[in-house]
């Protein structure tokens, strides 16, 4: 069921950062993108191209003062994909790319991102999601925070 309001964002300093926060992030079109690839393509040919592809940052100006800012206010940042998990080396990488280091991946399977959150990130305080499409955000249950990426 769509959500009655979700706020949008066109750069990570808008989303407001809490303590003893989980941060769920979409990866592509949310935190990274591949310029090469603004027209639509079909699913082999994305998985084609983004196999030797470089990411780069959607948000060059902030998505790094973002992620030190939830590091310093006791929160935490998880990254959920619906990339399939056989492409974990590549996706690494792109997120090595733009400059995360060491990051934790959830590969969302046959679930919806809403399920796989409200199975596997269960004794948070407090969470919230960011993705750039509805789908994924209606997905999510009401009680998680969410917030539209657009760029």
């Amino acid at each position: 069921m769509p959500r009655l309001f979700v706020p949008v964002i066109r750069n990570f300093a808008q989303v407001p950062i809490q303590e003893n926060t989980l941060y769920i992030l979409d990866i592509d079109n949310t935190v990274l993108y591949f310029p090469q690839m603004m027209h639509t393509h079909t699913f082999e040919e994305w998985r084609a191209h983004i196999l030797d592809a470089v990411a780069h940052p959607t948000d060059p100006v902030h998505f790094l003062n973002f992620l030190e800012d939830i590091q310093s206010r006791n929160s935490s940042v998880q990254f959920l994909t619906a990339r399939d998990e056989d492409l974990n080396e590549v996706t690494v990488r792109h997120l090595h790319d733009i400059g995360i280091h060491d990051p934790v991946v959830h590969y969302k399977g046959n679930m919806t991102k809403g399920e796989y959150i409200s199975s596997h990130f269960i004794g948070f305080d407090s969470i919230v999601f960011i993705d750039d499409l509805d789908k994924n955000i209606d997905s999510v249950h009401p009680s998680i925070s969410c917030f539209k990426f657009v760029n």
